[in-house]
């Protein structure tokens, strides 16, 4: 809105203009509160779809129609960026009022075109943070209200479209999150599946260490009484040898006296 503020106040005519028309008639109207738009008596009409037209003020107690200009003067909408020199000119009169005046200063036109390039308002500075958010040559702007209209109205439907754009990239990227915030509900569901079965596991591997603990103590008790068993099975065996060598010695014994019956029992039934 701050690229139209200049050209608003162009429209609004400024109090130095008046001041400049007052003083071809010698009345001060910018101070009676009868310049440009100040009073019904200057004949003043405005329509947006026509150019401007209006008469210098009668001064008081002159016939309007002899102190009127016969060339009214039509001011049409600045044309900002293409300024275009007023074709009409108003001669300026050395009264008292403008006795002191230069050169340059009573060849000024007191009424200026909108569109001249000494127009008493310069041109309306860009807001920059309106600026910043604008094409590098926008649209030259028109003091004409159908026009301006127009423009804030495209420049509306243009941001209602960007709206509409941006709240359907809104619309996808809450999708896209909701989607994301499903997924990472379900990861942590799995994961919470996993953390319990480990833990499960875990208790099984604990109580299979245990299990493994005693197993390996009764595997070494085992061994203990295995080799304790070979250590009396050994000496069993050393003893059972002994005592075989002993009955073989026996009996070699007891086979020589046998011999000995035999070969006496001969002898004697020899004799008999």
């Amino acid at each position: 809105m701050g690229q139209f503020d200049g050209a608003e106040k162009a429209i609004g005519y400024s109090s130095t203009m008046d001041k400049q028309m007052t003083s071809q008639s010698g009345t001060d109207n910018y101070h009676t509160g009868h310049g440009m738009f100040g009073a019904a008596s200057n004949k003043t009409s405005f329509n947006s779809n026509q150019p401007f037209v209006s008469t210098p003020p009668t001064p008081k107690g002159e016939d309007k129609c002899a102190s009127a200009p016969q060339n009214k003067m039509v001011y049409t909408p600045r044309q900002f960026g293409n300024p275009v020199s007023s074709p009409l000119k108003v001669p300026s009169t050395s009264n008292s009022f403008t006795s002191n005046r230069s050169e340059s200063e009573d060849s000024f036109d007191p009424y200026p075109r909108y569109n001249d390039e000494r127009s008493i308002m310069p041109l309306p500075k860009p807001n920059k943070q309106v600026a910043q958010f604008q094409d590098a040559s926008p649209p030259a702007p028109t003091c004409d209200h159908a026009q301006v209209v127009a423009s804030l109205s495209e420049q509306n439907n243009k941001l209602a479209v960007h709206n509409h754009s941006l709240e359907n990239e809104r619309h996808q990227l809450y999708q896209t999150i909701n989607t994301i915030i499903r997924e990472k509900n379900a990861l942590m569901h799995s994961l919470d599946v996993v953390t319990f079965n480990h833990r499960r596991l875990e208790k099984q591997l604990e109580q299979c260490r245990k299990e493994l603990g005693n197993m390996s103590y009764h595997k070494q008790l085992m061994e203990d009484d295995i080799r304790k068993g070979l250590v009396e099975d050994s000496a069993r065996r050393q003893q059972l040898g002994q005592e075989n060598f002993n009955l073989r010695l026996a009996f070699n014994n007891l086979m020589s006296e046998h011999e000995e019956a035999r070969i006496i029992l001969r002898k004697l039934g020899r004799h008999i």
